[in-house]
């Protein structure tokens, strides 16, 4: 990466029992910085002595929320998540944080307006929780670039997005017009330092706020900078809803076509082939942290091969990797493009280490 600023972001879907109707809101947390290297830096620095101070053993470099529940003490959990979010938010390079909501309340929304024939119309929770939660990371990003001018720090136009699904909208297109570079990574919480820094924040706002609200968030925050930091990051709080014509039509789907993605993926790529491995059993393979480490050194990514769109992707210097087996599909994939390499099995720890 270059030595310039970066935002990334992560989202969540927020459940309530009582607090509205319908009772589920999406949450959208940004991370700008300033320069990505010092930050990389410094989060290096901090998650090493957390990762000691809370006996967190993972041998690499970056962490994510899930690793602080699955190795902190029960009753050092809370105190751990806040420490550590914190002083990730107290680094110097964060320059910017972006929160944003979006509730809906009970309506019929029309989707794919853009696409006559798919035109369809659906419950606006529906469309909240199964169709726009799924690229919702996206949208703290566009609504930071959106408030350029309204506040005092600069708009950093490089994104780092985790990966996501959903359907083509306005507001992807402005974003890509935007950026000056767009890399979406799949498992981006375990190999870039700032998609790690965005989902650890958001673990930390989910356990101390509540109700996990947009306004609510910003006055924590705001009083944590206040009163508990030397940082001087700017914060943004946002409410998207139907009430707001512009930014909702530019949420919501127009098409009814896929957002390619695949371009976007950092190289190299490590494609992982399950197999008749299951997911979660893939995500706690040492194998897997070890292929995120790798791509956390090469800037690159790792993805669960999806053999009939990812075989158009693969290029020189990714890496296939058989879980399970190795296989003729493989084979080819491997031996008929240039510089791939195939690791099988119980050879992909040794092969990312070196």
């Amino acid at each position: 990466m270059t030595n310039n600023g970066w935002v990334a972001s992560d989202s969540l879907v927020v459940r309530f029992d009582s607090e509205r109707p319908g009772g589920a809101s999406l949450l959208s947390v940004a991370v700008a910085v300033k320069d990505i290297d010092d930050f990389d830096e410094s989060y290096k620095e901090v998650i090493s002595e957390k990762k000691e101070k809370y006996n967190i053993r993972v041998p690499f470099e970056v962490i994510k929320n899930k690793d602080i529940n699955r190795w902190v003490a029960d009753w050092r959990i809370d105190e751990a998540r806040v420490d550590i979010a914190t002083s990730l938010l107290d680094i110097n390079s964060v320059e910017t944080i972006q929160i944003t909501e979006t509730y809906f309340e009970p309506s019929w929304v029309d989707i794919y307006k853009d696409d006559d024939h798919s035109h369809n119309r659906i419950n606006a929770q529906e469309l909240l929780t199964g169709k726009l939660s799924s690229y919702y990371n996206l949208v703290s990003i566009w609504q930071y670039l959106d408030n350029d001018g309204s506040r005092p720090t600069e708009n950093r136009n490089n994104i780092l997005t985790d990966d996501f699904t959903g359907k083509y909208n306005k507001m992807w297109s402005e974003l890509g017009d935007q950026s000056e570079h767009l890399n979406i990574v799949p498992n981006g919480d375990q190999t870039y330092p700032l998609l790690s820094a965005a989902d650890i924040i958001m673990g930390y706002l989910e356990q101390e706020v509540y109700p996990l609200f947009a306004q609510n968030i910003y006055e924590h925050l705001r009083e944590y900078y206040d009163d508990g930091s030397n940082s001087d990051a700017w914060i943004d709080a946002d409410g998207l809803s139907t009430s707001q014509e512009y930014e909702f039509e530019r949420m919501i789907p127009s098409r009814n076509e896929t957002i390619r993605r695949s371009q976007h993926y950092p190289k190299p790529t490590i494609y992982i082939d399950r197999g008749n491995v299951g997911k979660k059993e893939m995500e706690s393979l040492d194998a897997m942290r070890y292929a995120c480490d790798y791509a956390y050194r090469k800037r690159g990514c790792v993805k669960s091969l999806d053999m009939k769109i990812d075989r158009h992707y693969i290029s020189e210097g990714d890496v296939l990797v058989a879980l399970d087996r190795e296989t003729d599909k493989l084979t080819r994939l491997s031996q008929l493009n240039k510089d791939v390499e195939l690791i099988v099995g119980d050879e992909a720890i040794e092969y990312f280490e070196g």
